[in-house]
């Protein structure tokens, strides 16, 4: 089995800290020589139900991830998640500020906005000290990014504001509704690389917690429109969207996915 550890980081943009959690694979301490490639996530707090708010309604991933060790198809990966701040979650996890339409679902002022810096602090803070105290092989091709929701956009954002530092991106529930012309405009504007592979997972009943009954379609479409205008750029079979009729937006359905999104993302025999 896999093991946690958890750090303190400071943020310089916000001067806090936040809880950082390493997952390592059982195979990091059975393989002393050996470097593995890194999945990044955001909402650290939620995935492995190591902290107690989260400890009944988590991610579950050190389960998956341990499981995972035992089969063949994925490789054998570190997980990086970092806390997030429930209060900044649109500032943090968007680089744009909400759309009209969004600033009207929110029923409050446009929100977002520090993506930007956020990203810059997770590209150039977080990152290299992730590469300097573990073994892990630090190209693009064998690093990923993932997030559900808000932590979804910020993620997609990494990989496209970053492609020379990730490669992989896993996007559950993407809530591009929140800033989607800005997001389009961004992607249209990147050239895709070799060894880019996106895994899109949208469930029919998601709402986000607002209480609107346009949210499950809107979240559907504009999971079909960032995934069209990805088609365009992105060769076959390095793009996947998973739609699931009894998917909602909820850590139990995002749950369900991660051993999918983990093959997809790192496909490929265990090494040694």
């Amino acid at each position: 089995m896999g093991k946690l550890q958890k750090h303190e980081m400071l943020i310089p943009y916000l001067h806090k800290e936040r809880t950082v959690r390493i997952y390592l694979p059982a195979a990091y301490d059975k393989r002393p020589a050996a470097r593995f490639p890194v999945l990044y996530m955001q909402d650290g707090q939620a995935l492995f139900g190591d902290d107690p708010q989260f400890a009944q309604r988590s991610w579950q991933l050190k389960k998956t991830l341990d499981a995972l060790e035992e089969t063949e198809g994925t490789q054998d990966v570190i997980v990086v998640g970092i806390d997030s701040d429930p209060a900044r979650r649109p500032e943090d996890y968007s680089p744009w500020q909400c759309s009209p339409q969004a600033e009207a679902l929110l029923g409050q002022t446009a929100r977002g906005g520090e993506g930007g810096l956020y990203a810059d602090f997770f590209v150039n803070v977080l990152k290299p000290w992730v590469d300097a105290r573990y073994r892990t092989k630090p190209g693009a091709d064998n690093t990923a990014v993932a997030g559900s929701s808000l932590g979804a956009l910020i993620s997609v954002y990494l990989k496209l504001a970053y492609p020379g530092v990730f490669a992989k991106v896993g996007a559950l529930s993407l809530a591009s509704w929140f800033a989607e012309e800005e997001l389009l405009r961004f992607l249209r504007e990147k050239t895709p690389g070799p060894a880019d592979r996106y895994y899109l997972q949208m469930g029919a009943k998601e709402d986000s917690g607002q209480q609107c009954a346009c949210m499950p379609q809107l979240y559907l479409d504009c999971a079909v429109h960032f995934y069209q205008a990805l088609l365009e750029k992105t060769p076959v079979g390095q793009t996947k969207l998973v739609l699931g009729a009894q998917d909602e937006h909820n850590v139990e359905s995002w749950a369900r996915h991660m051993a999918e999104m983990l093959r997809f993302l790192f496909p490929g025999p265990k090494e040694g």
